[in-house]
């Protein structure tokens, strides 16, 4: 209040007001969930499936390094996220998508 008047402040939806400061509000995070995951092997391959329900392929994202496979898929409500051990030097060979199951075959190498 200056000289007995109200001074109004626009305040945009992303602000909050906190113990007389501004401050933007967080993004709300998306709760990280680890998907249903099957999986199988033989001499020579690892068959992995995984439930990705409401999820779309482009939002699927796959990473392998050394004795990890990382899967990572999102849309505007969650989040999931899973790493699976598998033999170092392991490479992908096939993937499939349809119907929410993500179904992936792996090859082992020899040695």
């Amino acid at each position: 209040m200056m000289d007995g008047k109200t001074i109004l402040i626009p305040v945009s939806p992303e602000m909050t007001c906190l113990k007389g400061t501004m401050r933007k509000k967080q993004k709300q995070r998306r709760p990280v969930n680890e998907p249903v995951i099957d999986r199988s092997e033989d001499v020579r391959h690892i068959h992995i499936q995984a439930r990705l329900p409401g999820i779309p392929e482009e939002k699927i994202r796959i990473y392998l390094e050394t004795n990890t496979l990382t899967l990572i898929a999102s849309d505007d409500l969650m989040t999931f996220r899973k790493e699976i051990l598998v033999p170092d030097g392991s490479r992908l060979c096939k993937k499939t998508f349809a119907a929410g199951l993500l179904n992936l075959t792996l090859e082992k190498t020899a040695g």
